[in-house]
């Protein structure tokens, strides 16, 4: 890898030191993760990973595979509601 969720993870501490973060939570995930198999089911995944990074940062590795999945618009369409 290049080293993204190391950076990203410094970057994490780093926000969280200066106060800019309530938390030094860092949850990964994958744009596949974030995609459920059925019609509904997408945005219920998305909100709970967003309700376990609350206050912290969530990492989407590869989030390109978001818009290769059927339902990655709908999970889109959450992130940035």
């Amino acid at each position: 890898g290049t080293g993204k969720t190391t950076v990203a993870r410094i970057l994490t501490e780093t926000l969280y030191r200066q106060k800019l973060l309530t938390s030094n939570r860092f949850v990964e995930t994958s744009g596949q993760g974030l995609t459920a198999e059925y019609v509904g089911h997408t945005k219920a995944k998305v909100q709970e990973q967003l309700k376990k990074a609350a206050g912290g940062v969530l990492f989407i590795d590869e989030a390109y595979d978001l818009g290769k999945s059927t339902y990655g618009e709908e999970a889109v369409s959450t992130l940035v509601a």
